[in-house]
């Protein structure tokens, strides 16, 4: 049998073939007959574009999508983030715990990233701000 990701992929190849069928065919977009000139359309509506990337995300549905949640007293944007756990800390916390096998080799990483958190959160409430490593972070740039 397949491993998970040769089953993944063959989803997303079926999904792009479906794509096509659906934009550039009028009938018989699962070719279940031989093509034939009057199965393409007259005229094109939509493009490719965006069809492999959209069934890429779909392929990879697991994801796991987060509500906005505003309560209590919010200081920093940061602090926004780690109320809606969207932050950097907890998108850590989120692979180690979705990624089959990771969990118990990276414990360590867990504590350390919610450590950070109540760091950070403490850091906003008696500042008012984002921590300089935060709110000066920059991509670094090399040549």
């Amino acid at each position: 049998m397949a491993n998970s990701l040769e089953l993944l992929h063959r989803w997303w190849r079926a999904a792009n073939d479906l794509a096509v069928g659906r934009i550039y065919l009028q009938d018989n977009p699962l070719l279940r007959e031989p093509l034939r000139p009057e199965h393409i359309k007259n005229r094109l509506l939509g493009h490719w574009g965006s069809s492999p990337g959209q069934a890429f995300l779909w392929a990879h549905a697991n994801l796991h999508v987060r509500g906005y949640e505003e309560r209590g007293n919010i200081t920093t944007p940061l602090e926004l983030a780690m109320n809606n756990q969207i932050d950097r800390f907890n998108l850590v916390i989120d692979v180690i715990n979705r990624v089959p096998g990771l969990g118990s080799h990276a414990a360590h990483v867990k504590g350390q990233m919610r450590e950070a958190i109540l760091a950070h959160r403490s850091y906003a409430h008696e500042h008012g701000m984002d921590a300089p490593d935060i709110s000066h972070w920059r991509w670094e740039v090399q040549p």
